[in-house]
C-alpha cells in the first residue's frame, strides 16, 4: 500500500474517532486537542557532502514530494502568526539560511511553490558568515509570497532584561531595514523559552516563538513556546518520516520544574497526563539527551521523571516522551500514531 494512500486513510481515521465518542478495542483515544493542530517540519543543513546527521538533497526532495501529496495541509507560519487559528492536520515547513540549504534546499521548495520559513541567524548574516547566504539574498527572496521569515537572535539565556532588550531591539530594526516589515517568528537559538525570555520576546512584539522541543502544537499551545520536529538523517527514511507526520499531541499540565534549575540541583521532571490517557500512563517511553533510560514512576494521571546519571553539570536538558496511540489494522498493515512532548530545561552553572 503506498504512503500516500496510507497518509489518507491516516487523516480519514482521524476524523472517524473524531466524530466519534465511543472507545472500541483498536480505537485510538481522541482528545479535542487532536483536532486542530500544527506540526513544523524543521530542516537545516540540507547537504550532500559535509554533513553527515542532514538530509541530503535526494531526501530532502523525497520528504518534499510526500509532504506534496497532502499539500493543502500546509500553512505559512507568519500567517499563522497573525490569525492565530489552527486549522486540521497543520503542517508548515523551515529551512536555516545556510549555504548549503540555500544552494539545495531551496529550489526544491520554489519549485513546488509552497509555503515556507527561511530562519537565519543573525549575528552571522551580520557578520556576513561565510557559512551563510546574506542579506541581499534574502532580502530578494521576501519579495515571494510563499516565503516567510524567523529571526534568531544570539543566545538570550542568563541574560537581564536590559541585555535582551537590546538584542532584541537590534534584531528587529535590522529585520525592518531589510525586510521592510515587522519580525513576527523568532526561533530560541538554544531551543529554551524560559518565563523571562517568552515575556520580553512577546513585550517586543514577536507574535509566535520555536524552541527545539519536540512535538505538536495544538490550540491550547503556548505560541511563545512551539514545538518543532527537527529533521536529521533519523528521519531520512520515507516510512520513518510517515510517523511524524502522524503525530499528534500529548498535551500535558503541571509541568514541574516549570524553568530553570539551580547549579547544583539534581535533574527532575513532573507532569499530569489528560485523565483520558491515564489508565495507559504505563505506556509512556521517554530519554533524556546524555542519560541513560530515566526512571519513569506514575501515581494515578501524575508521571515523575528521574535520571540515573549526575546531570548537574549539563547546562542545558533536553527530554522527550512519546506514547503509542492504540492501532486499527487494516488489510495488511497497521495504522501508528503517536502522541509526542518535549521539554528543555536550562541550568544556569556559573563560568558557562
Amino acid at each position: 500500500m503506498s504512503n500516500h494512500l496510507k497518509q489518507w486513510l491516516s487523516v480519514a481515521f482521524i476524523l472517524l474517532i473524531g466524530l466519534s465518542s465511543a472507545h472500541a478495542v483498536n480505537t485510538p483515544e481522541y482528545l479535542p486537542e487532536d483536532k486542530n493542530t500544527l506540526k513544523i517540519f524543521s530542516y537545516s543543513n540540507v547537504d550532500d557532502e559535509t554533513d553527515e546527521t542532514a538530509l541530503s538533497t535526494q531526501e530532502f526532495q523525497n520528504h518534499i514530494e510526500e509532504i506534496l501529496k497532502l499539500k493543502h495541509y500546509l500553512v505559512s507560519l507568519d500567517e499563522f502568526a497573525n490569525t492565530l487559528p489552527l486549522q486540521p492536520f497543520g503542517r508548515a515547513i523551515t529551512i536555516d539560511a545556510s549555504n548549503a540549504s540555500m544552494t539545495n534546499a531551496l529550489p526544491i521548495l520554489l519549485k513546488a511553490k509552497i509555503p515556507f520559513t527561511i530562519i537565519y541567524p543573525f549575528d552571522e548574516i551580520n557578520h556576513q558568515s561565510p557559512n551563510f547566504t546574506n542579506w541581499k539574498t534574502l532580502k530578494s527572496l521576501s519579495k515571494n509570497k510563499n516565503i516567510s521569515f524567523a529571526v534568531m537572535p544570539p543566545s538570550l539565556l542568563g541574560l537581564d532584561d536590559t541585555q535582551m532588550l537590546r538584542i532584541l531591539n537590534k534584531t528587529r530594526l535590522r529585520h525592518r531595514q531589510v525586510f521592510n516589515n515587522e519580525a513576527n517568528i523568532i526561533f530560541y537559538p538554544d531551543g529554551i523559552a524560559t518565563s523571562e525570555i517568552k515575556k520580553r520576546v512577546k513585550a517586543q512584539g514577536f507574535k509566535i516563538a520555536l524552541t527545539k522541543n519536540v512535538g505538536v502544537a495544538y490550540e491550547n499551545s503556548d505560541v511563545f513556546a512551539l514545538p518543532i520536529f527537527a529533521i536529521n538523517k533519523g528521519y531520512a527514511d520515507i516510512d520513518r518520516f510517515f510517523y511524524i507526520q502522524n503525530a499528534l499531541p500529548l498535551p500535558v499540565t503541571e509541568v514541574t520544574p516549570a524553568d530553570n534549575f539551580e547549579s547544583n540541583e539534581p535533574y527532575y521532571l513532573g507532569f499530569t497526563l489528560p485523565s483520558a490517557l491515564s489508565k495507559r500512563a504505563e505506556e509512556l517511553s521517554c530519554t533524556i539527551t546524555g542519560s541513560a533510560k530515566p526512571t519513569i514512576q506514575v501515581i494515578g494521571n501524575r508521571i515523575e521523571i528521574r535520571s540515573p546519571e549526575d546531570l548537574t553539570q549539563s547546562r542545558i536538558i533536553r527530554t522527550t516522551c512519546t506514547m503509542p496511540e492504540l492501532r486499527i489494522p487494516m488489510k495488511g498493515w497497521i495504522t501508528e500514531h503517536w502522541r509526542w512532548v518535549g521539554f528543555t530545561h536550562y541550568r544556569m552553572i556559573e563560568n558557562q
